[in-house]
């Protein structure tokens, strides 16, 4: 004979069963969690193993769906409403797709702006929220864009100089110069810096080739009309003289050739026009008071 069934329906083999509410066991004799009278508090509802399955929109859980689960709220339920509550340890699972990562206090929490969950990536802690890499630009790790520029940093930010949409653009008081198959953006003090060497390089050159070429016979000649020019339009007339090395043959017995542009005993001074043309009266040893008239080179 089977044993008696006290809260619950014998059925027609001897068994007990369909308890009546708060209490389970095979007599159904046993109260449930936190009594027959409010089993499961009130919150769920009791197996006939005697446990208790509590309701999550109650936001509670344990033994007795007593115990409250993370991050609850009336208004958005257990887990701040980004996820669900797990029994019977009361953590949150929370939703991934929603950016929602589980934190400290094992409620679930949204990522910073600009950063997200990596789809296929557990989302346990802050550190699961990642941002789109250096060179790339979006507000969402799985969809990031690359950039055409040196500017992206990460995420949806900009390094200094650029600006708008992939950063794209260059501030104010920066030009965009093209670096391999990328545009940077320079400050203009570097592009003034640059063209300020290279007219000062260039300058330089130019320097010494007009250096080394004055020493020679034949720019003084081939610069001798630019100097004339240069007296007519100043005005002015000056003349001077310049040790000039050559043989003497060139000599003559009254003044040197006119062609020549040589005075002296032994045509060894050169007589150049700095101003305009001049009356020249010059003492050369042995032809005292010779006077000569520096001719025009054209």
């Amino acid at each position: 004979m089977g044993q008696a069934c006290l809260y619950g329906t014998c059925s027609s083999d001897g068994t007990c069963g369909s308890c009546r509410p708060g209490y389970y066991g095979p007599q159904c004799d046993q109260d449930c969690p936190n009594g027959h009278l409010n089993p499961c508090n009130g919150h769920g509802n009791c197996t006939q193993d005697g446990i208790c399955q509590c309701d999550p929109v109650f936001g509670l859980g344990g033994r007795n769906c007593t115990d409250p689960c993370p991050g609850f709220s009336p208004q958005g339920g257990a887990c701040n409403g980004l996820g669900r509550c797990v029994f019977p340890d009361m953590r949150c699972e929370c939703d991934g797709a929603r950016n929602a990562y589980r934190d400290v206090s094992l409620s679930c929490s949204v990522c910073p702006v600009d950063t997200g969950i990596v789809r296929g990536h557990p989302n346990i802690g802050i550190t699961s929220c990642q941002e789109c890499p250096v060179n790339t630009w979006g507000s969402d790790p799985n969809q990031c864009a690359t950039c055409v520029t040196l500017g992206c940093s990460g995420g949806r930010r900009c390094e200094i100089g650029y600006l708008g949409d992939r950063c794209f653009e260059c501030e104010d008081g920066f030009f965009s110069s093209r670096i391999g198959d990328r545009t940077s953006c320079l400050p203009c003090t570097d592009a003034t810096l640059v063209a300020f060497f290279l007219v000062t390089g260039l300058l330089l050159v130019i320097i010494v080739i007009a250096v080394k070429l004055n020493s020679t016979a034949f720019f003084q000649r081939l610069t001798n009309p630019f100097r004339i020019a240069l007296t007519y339009i100043q005005g002015t007339s000056t003349l001077s003289l310049r040790p000039w090395s050559v043989d003497c043959a060139h000599k003559l017995t009254q003044v040197c050739s006119r062609s020549s542009h040589y005075l002296g005993a032994c045509c060894s001074v050169v007589l150049y026009i700095v101003g305009g043309p001049a009356l020249a009266s010059v003492a050369a040893p042995g032809h005292a008071n010779l006077v000569h008239i520096l001719p025009l080179p054209f």
